[in-house]
């Protein structure tokens, strides 16, 4: 603090010069700087930016490049109110890395870590990108935020598992849930060699859940037949959440399933066949 005036750490929307002169009439710029151990991600949804806002996360091999800039107590109170502290935005301390190598304490405001990570719209992402520009920032660290959101939560529960024939297709797709379960609303069949999801049943099916990029996506559609064999839906986790799997319509399953997979996991079942 300085002089009466608080320091602040801009990342996201608040780098564009004319947005944060809007909201807070006596900032002024101090140094670019960056949080380490921390990365930029958007989470949540506004609708007056719609899609995902911006926050950081807890990321021992990352960083976040921004800028400090100090504000009168006028200006952090309207910026609370802008940011939705402390019921939206939670305003907390941190500590920001300056080019000389020294670190000053500054607030930052990030979202809830169970708010989940969503994508944010192009409108909202330029309005960043020019706080990047204006200020010399590497910009890589914001399209690769922007590319970790286009990725698909998908649900796999076969042979795409980890040590299965199959988990090769994944790639670089991101492990999020080693251990995810689905709603108790679905069944899964035995095809002998390979597993089927289904709807309309009351098996909690167990299986791993990615996060796969478009490219990825592709891969997984070629090896699941979509759309000829398996249908790419979306379908209810445990938890609430969504995820897209690869669903076998019920027209194609008769004749070819050699059971319903009654306790929802298929290597277990597998597992005490071979038994």
């Amino acid at each position: 603090m300085t002089d009466n005036r608080e320091v602040c750490f801009a990342f996201g929307s608040n780098l564009d010069a004319d947005q944060l002169h809007r909201r807070c009439p006596s900032a002024r710029i101090l140094s670019v700087g960056r949080v380490d151990h921390h990365k930029l991600c958007f989470a949540g949804h506004s609708a007056r930016r719609g899609g995902g806002v911006a926050t950081l996360r807890p990321s021992m091999a990352a960083s976040t490049p921004g800028v400090l800039f100090d504000v009168d107590a006028r200006d952090l109170a309207a910026l609370d109110r802008f940011e939705g502290h402390p019921f939206r935005y939670q305003r907390r301390r941190t500590m920001v890395l300056l080019p000389d190598g020294s670190e000053r304490p500054a607030w930052v405001y990030v979202l809830p870590m169970d708010v989940p990570e969503t994508k944010p719209s192009e409108t909202y992402v330029a309005t960043i990108r020019r706080g990047y520009e204006r200020h010399g920032l590497d910009v890589r660290t914001l399209d690769a935020a922007v590319r970790v959101c286009a990725r698909v939560r998908v649900f796999v529960y076969g042979t795409l598992m980890r040590g299965e024939a199959n988990h090769r297709w994944l790639g670089s797709a991101q492990l999020l849930d080693g251990s995810a379960r689905t709603a108790p609303c679905y069944e899964l069949h035995d095809l002998g060699a390979y597993p089927a999801l289904a709807f309309a049943g009351t098996v909690t099916v167990v299986g791993e859940l990615y996060a796969v990029d478009p490219e990825g996506l592709a891969r997984l559609d070629e090896l699941e037949g979509y759309p000829g064999l398996y249908g790419r839906e979306d379908i209810y986790l445990e938890d609430g959440s969504s995820a897209v799997a690869y669903v076998m319509p019920r027209s194609r399953l008769a004749g070819t399933s050699l059971g319903v997979v009654s306790e929802g996991d298929w290597r277990l079942r597998r597992s005490r066949d071979r038994s």
